[in-house]
Parts: structure tokens; C-alpha cells; sequence
């Protein structure tokens, strides 16, 4: 029989499940000892992945209060990160700090069995994500942050039209004054994963 996974359904059901998760982590009682180590776990990891968690966390923040409406077209003061969304950020970093420790669990558990894992990492980020909106001096975009030009393929043996992929292409002349920190930025925590 076929099988098939309803990721609309994942992705739409999974978010309730993790703030259920998050306001109990919150609302723990009787096990301050613990609570107290993985908080102190929790702010050694946002402050190791400050350099992309805070404009994360942010950007989903205010995505989600403007139902998830592209940044481009968010109203000024928020494109330009006024918002007061201090509960919403806190379940992002709730979020990705969980991740983070599963991940790291479920890697040590295969190495320490010599099973290596490899992955990868696309060259080019979404439009609508936090690196575009966090970061948009690093690709081609206009005045009114709309990107100048996009990535995509020309026709080959698998499209005979070519694919237009519409993820913003990259400002190199602005990467390489900044002597590609981004770059290594990304590179780095990408090794680590």
C-alpha cells in the first residue's frame, strides 16, 4: 500500500504541541534543580548561537503576529525590529535550544557507534527567512526590498525550460568588505552540526 506524509498537517499541527510544551516548561513545579540546569543549558546556547538565534527568533516572532506575511511587507517599524513580542522570541530560542540538544544527543549517540553523519547545505537561503531580513545587505535587493535578481538554472537534461528557484542572489562586492564573516559564520556552525 501507499504511504504518504501530510507535511501541511505536520507543519500547521506541530506548533501547538510545542507551545503546550513550552508554557509547561515554564510552569514546572517540584523539580527546581533540574529546571535550574537546563535553564543555565539554555542561555550557554543562545549566547553560543547569538550570532543567528536573536535575529531568528525575532523574524518568527513578528512573522507569525502578522500571519505570516512575507517581511518585505510588514509594516516599517516592524521590518526595522521595534516589535514587543518578548513571549513569542522566548519560544523560538524555547524551540531551537530543544532541537539543538536532540540533535547533539542523537549525533554523539551515532559517533560514539561509528556511524558519521553528513548533510547539506544548500548555497542559497529563502527570501522570506531571517537571513534575508536580518541580513539584507548580504543579497541584491532594491529600495524596496524586493530582490534585483533571483537564482535559478538555465535548460538541461532535467528541464528543458530551466527552473527559476527565486532565492535572492548575493551582494559579493558587501561580502567581501566584511571579509565573507557571514560566510564563516555559517560555514563554522554548519561543521559543528
Amino acid at each position: 500500500s501507499k504511504s504518504y506524509v501530510d507535511y501541511e498537517k505536520v507543519y500547521l499541527s506541530r506548533f501547538s504541541l510545542l507551545r503546550k510544551a513550552y508554557r509547561r516548561f515554564y510552569q514546572m513545579d517540584g523539580k527546581e534543580k533540574e529546571l535550574r540546569l537546563i535553564r543555565e543549558e539554555m542561555e550557554a546556547f543562545e549566547k553560543e548561537q547569538g550570532f543567528w538565534l536573536a535575529d531568528y527568533c525575532l523574524y518568527m516572532a513578528v512573522k507569525d503576529s502578522l500571519e505570516g506575511i512575507s517581511w518585505n511587507q510588514w509594516p516599517e517599524d516592524l521590518k526595522t525590529r521595534k516589535p514587543e513580542l518578548k513571549e513569542d522570541i522566548s519560544f523560538y530560542a524555547f524551540q531551537q535550544f530543544w532541537f539543538y540538544r536532540q540533535w547533539n544527543r542523537l549525533k554523539k549517540y551515532a559517533n560514539d557507534r561509528g556511524i558519521k553523519i553528513i548533510g547539506d547545505l544548500p548555497i542559497y537561503v529563502a527570501f522570506d527567512g531571517a537571513d534575508a531580513w536580518a541580513n539584507p545587505d548580504l543579497f541584491q535587493f532594491d529600495e524596496e526590498a524586493t530582490p534585483a535578481a533571483v537564482a535559478g538554472c538555465p535548460p538541461d537534461a532535467f528541464s528543458a525550460t530551466g527552473q527559476l528557484w527565486g532565492n535572492p542572489l548575493y551582494n559579493w562586492e558587501y561580502h567581501k568588505k566584511t571579509g565573507y564573516n557571514w560566510w564563516i559564520l555559517r560555514m563554522t556552525h554548519c561543521m559543528k552540526l
